[in-house]
Formats: C-alpha cells, structure tokens, sequence
C-alpha cells in the first residue's frame, strides 16, 4: 500500500508506470488556459461549468477548447469535463465556431490575441 502511495505522490521513483504524468502536464495546461479565459472575460468558475448558454460563456468556451486542443493532447472528453460540456459534438461545434468567428469578427479576433498575448508576458 505504501509503495502505490508512493508512486502516486513521486512517479520518478517507478519510471515504467507513469503512463498519467502527461496527462497531468496536458491537465495543468488547460486549467492554466481556462483560468486566463475566465479572468479575460470576468467569468467565474461556476459559471462556466453551468449549463448557461450566454454569448459571453460560449466565447470564453469556444477560446479555450481551440487553445486546449493545439497545446495539449488531451481527448475532447477530458477537455469538455474541464469546461462544462460532456458530448464531443458539442466541443466541435463550438471549435467550429471559434474558425468562424476568428475569421469574421474582428472584435473576437481582437479578444483572443489580447489572451494569447498573457500567455507571453
């Protein structure tokens, strides 16, 4: 039991099991994503796990599976756990329309670079 336990808290001490230790990197990465997202746009934590279907939420949602998806490797099951969303269907759409507004709208495009710029500094 001690040495499961242990393996738990340092996996370096068994190199051959840690199978989940990029997933926890890919985790980290999109909570680091999805906490710069909900403080651009003001969005609380809950609110973005509720149901709500509001434009601003559907932005800051559509924001963070595009960036989730290009810098983790993460299935679109474990990013829709992490946002609210439980069908891929629904994380799809919503990165279709993340190209669409990208590619429309100036002011969304405006939004995500001033995002993707805090990731800089």
């Amino acid at each position: 039991m001690v040495a499961i336990l242990e393996m738990m808290i340092n996996p370096y001490i068994y190199p051959g099991l840690p199978s989940w230790k990029k997933d926890s990197k890919d985790e980290s990465t999109l909570i680091n994503i999805r906490n710069k997202v909900c403080s651009y746009f003001g969005i609380e934590l809950f609110q973005l796990l509720s149901k709500s279907k509001t434009t601003q939420i559907a932005k800051a949602r559509a924001i963070i599976i595009y960036f989730a998806t290009k810098k983790t490797k993460l299935s679109y099951q474990k990013i829709g756990s992490k946002i609210g969303l439980t069908t891929r269907a629904a994380i799809t759409r919503l990165r279709k329309t993340f190209i669409n507004d990208y590619t429309t709208s100036t002011k969304f495009r405006e939004d995500v670079e001033k995002i993707l710029y805090s990731f800089v500094e």
